[in-house]
């Protein structure tokens, strides 16, 4: 939720609120984590190095590259967190649209964090 929260800051898309845990940290809603949960394993699979986050870097990469995803669109619609969890397809999709655009990016766990520098908030 921190990372999407700071790339979602950045790019002017929507924050995730999240709820608020009995330590006083704020997560996931049930909803979300349900369908986080049932994500991360094709994540995993499509990760060259089999941990996920580096799928979930490839798509915030593939997200700020394209402007359609970024509300320069004739609706002025913007990407969200709960379109990339909504099912396996959206995701999916968006790498493809923007590997087609540029050729396959490289490891983008790295190049992400080339720019941003690295935290695990």
């Amino acid at each position: 939720m921190k990372l999407w929260n700071k790339f979602a800051e950045k790019h002017g898309l929507p924050r995730v609120r999240g709820v608020e845990t009995a330590a006083g940290n704020r997560t996931l809603d049930d909803a979300r984590k349900t369908k986080a949960r049932l994500r991360w394993p094709e994540w995993c699979k499509d990760d060259p190095k089999g941990e996920g986050m580096n799928t979930f870097y490839r798509v915030l990469r593939a997200v700020q590259t394209m402007p359609f995803y970024l509300g320069e669109n004739d609706r002025g619609w913007t990407i969200d967190l709960d379109f990339l969890l909504r099912n396996g397809r959206e995701w999916r999709k968006l790498l493809d649209r923007a590997e087609a655009r540029r050729g396959q990016p490289r490891d983008a766990y790295e190049a992400y964090f080339d720019q941003e520098g690295r935290t695990d908030d």
